[in-house]
Formats: C-alpha cells, sequence, structure tokens
C-alpha cells in the first residue's frame, strides 16, 4: 500500500471508516471537554508504540514487546495527563497537521511544500494553544473534527463532487466551534 492510499484513507473497511466519522464528530462537538481524555490517550498511543518498537528492535520476543508496549504506554499517557500543557501542544499540533496530511498533491516538491506549511501552521497553532487553550483548542478541534468528518463521510458515500465535503466541513466546523463556545465556561478547569 503506497503512503499516498493511506493518508488517503483507501482500502479502510466500512466499519472502520464509520469509527473515523464518530471520532471526528466527537472532536468536532467535544474537543475541549474531551481534551484530557484525548491527550492522555494519544500519549498512550505514542509511548505503546514506542515502547513495542524499541523492544521489538532488539529483543526478538513479541509478549515482551507488547508488554512494554502497554507499560511505557501507561506512562506517558499519565504523565500527559497530568501535564496537560504538553500535551495541549501536541493535540493541538497533530490535529492541525493532520488537515495538511489529507492535502495530497501529485508532485513531489508540491508534496515537501505543503508538508513544511503545514509544520509551520502546525507549530504557531500549538504555541498559541498553549496561550489561549479553551479558544485554540476549540477551533482547533472542530475545524479538524468537521473537516476529517466530512471527508471520511464523503469517501463512505463515494461522492465524487469536492466541493460537497468542503461545505459540509465548514458547516460542521462552524456548529462544532458554536456548540463548543456555549457549552463550556471561560474558567471552567480541563
Amino acid at each position: 500500500m503506497e503512503i499516498q492510499e493511506l493518508l488517503q484513507g483507501a482500502g479502510r473497511p466500512e466499519w472502520l471508516m464509520l469509527v473515523c466519522i464518530a471520532i471526528a464528530l466527537l472532536n468536532c462537538f467535544f474537543g475541549y471537554r474531551l481534551l484530557k481524555f484525548w491527550i492522555s490517550f494519544t500519549g498512550f498511543l505514542i509511548g505503546g508504540t514506542a515502547g513495542y518498537l524499541i523492544v521489538n528492535q532488539y529483543v526478538n520476543n513479541v509478549a515482551y514487546a507488547i508488554l512494554a508496549g502497554f507499560l511505557l504506554g501507561l506512562l506517558i499517557g499519565f504523565l500527559a495527563w497530568r501535564f496537560y500543557l504538553a500535551g495541549v501542544f501536541f493535540m493541538v499540533l497533530i490535529m492541525i497537521f493532520s488537515l495538511f496530511l489529507r492535502v495530497t498533491p501529485q508532485e513531489r516538491l508540491y508534496q515537501i511544500l505543503i508538508l513544511a506549511a503545514g509544520l509551520l501552521v502546525s507549530a504557531a497553532g500549538a504555541v498559541a494553544a498553549v496561550r489561549l487553550v479553551r479558544p485554540a483548542v476549540i477551533l482547533a478541534s472542530a475545524i479538524s473534527g468537521g473537516f476529517s468528518a466530512a471527508a471520511d463521510l464523503a469517501e463512505f458515500l463515494k461522492l465524487q463532487e469536492l466541493y460537497l465535503p468542503l461545505i459540509v466541513g465548514v458547516l460542521l466546523a462552524a456548529a462544532g466551534a458554536g456548540i463548543q463556545f456555549l457549552t463550556t465556561r471561560d474558567r471552567e478547569k480541563v
């Protein structure tokens, strides 16, 4: 499977596409409220993957690699939850950068330029998120979740029109941001 196909979700089973749509919608409408969960979960996945890969590289035993991945995942997940501003930085970085990964031009130069721009914009958004947690997380999660849900839904329904996911993404992002701003308070603890 080509990286291009993986980034565009080609070959995903229907049930996985529905799970991705549901997660994107949760992120769109409840991203700020679920912030600590997403941060802990992402930390667990990163730590678990790193632990598995490192131990599997040096010890040729899958059971040990899985155990190491699980334990490191728990540790990194806990640290991410405990020091959530670092988690906010990485979550917003990932949310914004994932949007740039969906843009996949054919020419290699444009791919590199889009990824470089994605890293710069993602880093700027992540720095802003640490300073302005609530509005930055709400906007990043609403936009990322809305556009991801729209793109995945268009793929699930096998829609060929390019403007429909864009319109649905804008509507979902606006609705998600509005609902999150209305249902959370500025002084609410995350």
